[in-house]
């Protein structure tokens, strides 16, 4: 928010309100999940598994609709390495059964 005017005269593919907006709800239940995994509790873990994958398909959804093609074309594989290893990594720590006994009801 503090570079709100620098930012809104960027040529940016994507309304900056919707940017801003986005982020702020994800950061929010981000927030919350974090403290629900901190505390063990399973509503922090299984919103995790919930919220994790949603998250990243938002960011899929977001490239495609608004990417712009030289960037996209060259981003492409490192941005889908990237979150499918961040994916798999959440999904393993969370989903093994060691990570499972940890969270109580």
């Amino acid at each position: 928010m503090q570079n709100y005017a620098f930012l809104s005269e960027l040529p940016l593919s994507v309304p900056l309100p919707y940017l801003v907006g986005s982020r702020a709800a994800w950061a929010v239940v981000f927030v919350v999940l974090a403290f629900g995994v901190w505390r063990l509790r399973s509503w922090g873990r299984q919103g995790l598994l919930v919220a994790f994958p949603l998250f990243l398909a938002q960011a899929w959804l977001d490239r495609l609709a608004f990417g712009q093609g030289e960037f996209l074309r060259q981003t492409v594989l490192v941005t889908a390495g990237l979150h499918a290893a961040s994916l798999i990594l959440v999904g393993w720590v969370l989903l093994r059964r060691r990570g499972r006994e940890g969270f109580s009801a």
